[in-house]
């Protein structure tokens, strides 16, 4: 006996073309209902006007006579959110790491760029999520972002963020 006799039909009984209808039915009922029923909203409880304080590392900038961060300027996203007010800015040459023929390491200062190294007071909303200023830009340790000041446009790293006591 034939799988698939002359007719196309299945052991000479059902049909190849309506099991395939059925299994294409079947699949499409399946993604109707997972995508209408599958996903449970919960509530978020999102506290607006939370007060932060952030710490940012900004590296690899270029030596200049004047400090690109100042005490008091005030620091902004790449799309322009209000993150904050710059508190306390700590400058420490760049260190890097360098390799030795004999496989060693030793640390390299650099003699053309600084790390600088950031306190940034600010407010925005909180949810268990996260911190966000002006209710977009999160803010979470070790999370690289582009921002901007008065005399400065780059990247900087996330250390910490906290709520304000």
């Amino acid at each position: 006996m034939k799988v698939i006799d002359k007719n196309g039909k299945l052991f000479g009984k059902i049909s190849v073309l309506d099991i395939i209808i059925v299994a294409v039915i079947v699949f499409l009922a399946a993604v109707f209902v997972a995508g209408r029923f599958g996903q449970v909203k919960l509530p978020i409880e999102t506290k607006a006007s939370t007060e932060y304080v952030v710490k940012l590392k900004a590296y690899n900038v270029e030596k200049t006579e004047k400090s690109p961060f100042e005490v008091g300027s005030v620091i902004y996203g790449k799309t322009g959110e209000f993150i904050g007010t710059v508190t306390e800015v700590e400058r420490k040459p760049m260190v890097t790491k360098e390799k030795l023929e004999d496989g060693t390491y030793f640390d390299y200062e650099s003699q053309t760029a600084y790390d600088y190294f950031l306190t940034v007071e600010g407010t925005g909303t909180s949810t268990e999520k996260g911190i966000f200023a002006q209710g977009t830009f999160a803010l979470y340790p070790n999370n690289s972002v582009t921002v901007s000041s008065k005399y400065f446009y780059g990247g900087v790293v996330v250390l910490s963020v906290e709520k304000k006591v």
